[in-house]
This record gives structure tokens, C-alpha cells and sequence, in this order.
């Protein structure tokens, strides 16, 4: 069971000021539920004894936080068909999550941006490390600062000065693990990284095995119709198979972001093809998707009975530190033939609807703590509507990482107290045709709409390169209502739009 309850006589101990956790929704786990769970995860554990280990990485590094100084690095290269993006698009994000005496670490500086960051949350001492466009193959930012030996040195010496360091890293892969490990052993103090160990990160992210984890804890019905597939032959077959008696086929990368790596396929065409075109086409469409051919992959079929697609979004202590948190139930908006994420807003679904939801993620959230898991975790679903039968939910994935809307609802925690109103909009569409491609022109077209220090409500630009690059927009509209919050950012939209 769970249910929401005030903001305002919810606050959870923060592991650091600049990451507030607010407990807007409570939920309960039964023993028996405990009990299974703890079970569960003893069995992962054993079936899988590195899952969960962070002392490969030398002597004190660790998962966790504190308030010491911190490296931000919000990249995206290390979730599947990523690896060879050449332009980070939201690297800045996550800097609305710095403190003083952090730096945020980029490859693309945005002067303007970083300066409203800087402003907009009061910080001295905040800094931005740019790195520059990758040369040759792209590579992940962390691997990157671990070969500078000009960076690795200056995170050290910061580290050694403060007897303690850590990394808040978009997602908890081995290369931001790696660089943990060096700094701790140049400095010779123990450094923390905001996510679990990367073996248990990349579990988690997964859809395949969180789907195991799914059936496993809430059962088969907890699952949309889906499984896997290992080859050429058994997509075809499995794609075939589902298209006889439904009108969209859909097919996912396992370990991909997002819409990124779906491809939905309309069963009409699937029953004029034969078994070698439907194999041609759909490896011809994933691979068009940047799929290097990794197996196995997801085959289902395409709910279109679909009220709602909320996320629950989730902060996760250390085993023993306290009970997981879910300090947000969001409704995603998605657009076009995959689905693609565009924007969030909170949910208004029943209160029913919520409670279930929440006892149901606050089980998988258990479990992942119990194995280890540290930090920002959020978990999508479906509300589906079959006609004969009750609204279903169906978990879809775990994104175990921070992300297009942990961001932005923690920085609105950040920025207003909870009881001062609860309106939010967040819009991360790439598929808008813009008429500015500057940070100073959009922050002069925004004006009077333009979040500011000291504020109640307004536009807060997330980011920067996207906008630069002319490829879409990502802010976040606050209000004391919904209803004025909506009207804002869709004001925003009119003056940031081309015509």
C-alpha cells in the first residue's frame, strides 16, 4: 500500500544540500513482502557475488555521498547505443545539482548557461571544467579526466584539501567508477560515487533482466506482453507470432535510454512479409538505430489501450541508512511512433491508482537496495484499459541513473519549499523547430518569464547545447499551480518557437 501525504511534514535527511529529497508518497511493505525480497536478493547475490562490488576500485571508494566537493558529469555515452555520440546534448544538466566548491565537468562550455546556473542557485566557487570536442572516437567524460593528468591532479589536490571527495555521475558505469579509484589513490582519501557499482548499474538498467525482477516480486501480470529473443530467426518468428492477432509489434534494445532503441513495426506489414523479410527489415531498422547486434533483445506488443505512462521516481539510501523515498509520481508525455519522451508533469491519476504503484515500486526498491543499490532510481510504467478486463500497470523499465526528470524535480525542491506550491512542467522536446539558437536571445525572447533568484514561478533553462545546436528545448516551468505552470511553459513555447 502507499499513499501521498503533505510535503511539508515529509522532509528526508539530505545526504547534501544541493540534492534535497522531499517524501511526497508513502508506501508500506508487508514482512511476508520483506521477506520475499530479502530472499530474492540473497539469491542474486549468490548467483552473482560481484554484483554489487565497489573494492575493485581500489580502497575507499565507495557508494555514497556527503557534503564535500564534487565532480558533476552528466554523460550519456555509457548507456547502450550512445557509445558513439559526438555531441553531448544535456551535459549541463546535471550541474543544477552543484554546490560550492563542485565542478561540473563538460566537453562543449556554454558561458551564458553557466553563469545562470551560477546565479539562479546562489553558488561561489562553482566551476566548469571543458574538456572540447572529442578527437577520434568518442569516449566518456570520465575516461577522459582520468588520462588529464592536468584534471586528475586538480581533483586531487581539491581532494586532499578536503579529506573527502566524490562523483555524482549521470549513470554509475565503470568509467566514473575508474576515476573515482584514481583520484582516491593520487589524493589518498576516500572518494564516493552517487550511484551503485557499475555491475549493478547495468543490471538495473537492463530491461530484460528487470523484467525478470518484475515477474519474480508482483508477478506476470505486473509485465506487458513481452520476451526475449536471442536471434535473427527467433525475432522473425516471435514478431510473426504476435502480429497474428494484434496491430503493432515492438521491438527494444535491452539496455538502451528511452525510445532510442524501439522499433515499432505495423502488423499489417509483418503478415505480407515472409520470415527472411521480417528478419531483414527489423535488423535493417535496429542497426539503423546505432545496434551493433548484441543479443538478446525484447519482441512484444504495442499496448494501444494506454491511459497514462507515469514514472516513479525514487531515491535510494544505503542499505541501513534509511527506507527507500519516492519523492515524485510523474506523468510522462510521449510523442511519435516510438513513444519518444518529450516532458513530464506530476500525475493526477487516482489516489487508488498511486498506492498501488507505489507499494509496487517500493518493493523493487527494496530489493535493490538490499543488493547494494545507492542513489536516483525511477521506474516507468503503462496504466493500460483492455476492454473486458480492470486499468492494468505494467512496469516497463528501471532507469537506475539520474535523468530528465530527477533533475528537474530536485532542483524545484531546491529552489522552493515545498509548501510554497507544487505546479511543474518539464519539457525536453528535440523535435521543435526553434527560431533561436543562442542562450542570451532565448533568455531576452523569455524575459519576464525567465526564472530568476528570489522568484516564485518561471522558465528554468536546463540545459544549453541542445538549444545551441538548434535541436530542441529542455527547461522546466514552475508555478504555484498546475494550471499556471502549463500556461507558462506553453507561453515559452509560442516566443521560443519558430513560425
Amino acid at each position: 500500500m502507499g499513499h501521498p501525504i503533505e510535503a511539508e511534514n515529509a522532509p528526508v535527511s539530505s545526504p547534501r544540500p544541493a540534492i534535497p529529497i522531499v517524501e511526497r508518497y508513502r508506501a508500506t511493505v508487508t514482512e511476508e513482502e520483506v521477506s520475499r525480497v530479502d530472499e530474492l536478493a540473497q539469491k542474486l547475490m549468490r548467483d552473482d557475488p560481484s554484483i554489487c562490488r565497489a573494492d575493485l576500485f581500489g580502497p575507499g571508494v565507495d557508494s555514497g555521498l556527503n557534503d564535500g566537493p564534487a565532480i558533476l558529469v552528466g554523460d550519456q555515452r555509457e548507456i547502450g547505443l550512445h557509445e558513439s555520440l559526438r555531441e553531448q546534448m544535456l551535459e549541463h544538466r546535471i550541474g543544477m545539482l552543484a554546490g560550492a566548491d563542485d565542478t561540473l565537468v563538460v566537453e562543449r562550455a556554454s558561458p551564458v548557461h553557466e553563469a545562470y546556473i551560477r546565479q539562479l542557485l546562489g553558488i561561489e566557487g562553482f566551476r566548469v571544467a571543458a574538456l572540447g570536442p572529442p578527437s577520434g572516437r568518442p569516449r566518456p567524460i570520465a575516461a577522459r579526466c582520468r588520462d588529464s593528468d592536468v584534471l586528475l591532479q586538480q581533483f586531487a589536490d581539491t581532494a586532499r584539501a578536503a579529506g573527502r571527495f566524490q562523483i555524482v555521475p549521470h549513470i554509475g558505469a565503470g568509467s566514473a567508477w575508474a576515476l573515482a579509484g584514481a583520484i582516491a589513490r593520487k589524493a589518498d582519501v576516500p572518494v564516493l560515487v552517487s550511484a551503485p557499482p557499475p555491475r549493478l548499474t547495468r543490471r538495473v538498467n537492463d530491461k530484460i533482466w528487470f523484467s525478470n525482477r518484475v515477474r519474480q516480486l508482483l508477478g506476470k501480470d505486473a509485465l506487458p506482453p513481452t520476451s526475449a529473443a536471442f536471434g535473427p530467426a527467433a525475432i522473425a518468428a516471435k514478431i510473426a507470432r504476435i502480429a497474428r492477432n494484434s496491430n503493432r509489434v515492438i521491438v527494444k534494445t535491452p539496455n538502451s535510454a528511452g525510445s532510442m532503441g524501439n522499433v515499432a513495426i505495423d502488423a499489417d506489414l509483418v503478415r505480407r512479409l515472409s520470415a527472411a523479410n521480417i528478419r531483414k527489415l527489423v535488423l535493417s531498422m535496429l542497426r539503423g538505430r546505432g545496434w551493433r547486434g548484441r543479443y538478446p533483445v525484447l519482441v512484444g506488443l504495442w499496448e494501444s489501450d494506454i491511459l497514462a505512462s507515469p514514472s516513479v521516481q525514487l531515491w535510494i539510501p544505503l542499505l541501513g541508512q534509511g527506507h527507500p523515498v519516492i519523492d515524485g509520481v510523474f506523468e510522462q508525455r510521449l510523442a511519435g511512433p516510438t513513444a519518444e519522451f518529450v516532458g513530464a508533469v506530476p500525475s493526477q491519476m487516482p489516489r487508488s491508482f498511486v498506492d498501488r504503484m507505489a507499494g509496487q515500486a517500493m518493493r523493487l526498491a527494496r530489493l535493490f537496495q538490499t543488493m547494494g543499490y545507492f542513489g536516483r532510481c525511477s521506474l516507468d510504467c503503462l496504466i493500460t484499459s483492455p476492454s473486458s478486463d480492470a486499468q492494468r500497470i505494467h512496469w516497463v523499465e528501471c532507469n537506475g541513473r539520474w535523468g530528465g526528470v530527477s533533475v528537474p524535480m530536485t532542483l524545484a525542491n531546491r529552489l522552493r519549499a515545498p509548501a510554497t506550491g507544487q505546479g511543474i512542467v518539464i519539457v525536453q522536446n528535440m523535435n521543435v523547430p526553434l527560431a533561436v539558437n543562442d542562450v542570451s536571445e532565448t533568455h531576452e525572447r523569455l524575459g519576464n518569464l525567465l526564472f530568476r533568484s528570489g522568484s516564485d514561478e518561471g522558465i528554468v533553462p536546463l540545459s544549453a547545447n541542445c538549444l545551441e545546436k538548434g535541436l530542441g528545448l529542455h527547461f522546466m516551468a514552475l508555478s504555484e499551480t498546475q494550471e499556471k505552470a502549463e500556461t507558462i511553459a506553453s507561453e515559452a513555447l509560442a516566443r521560443l518557437r519558430k513560425e
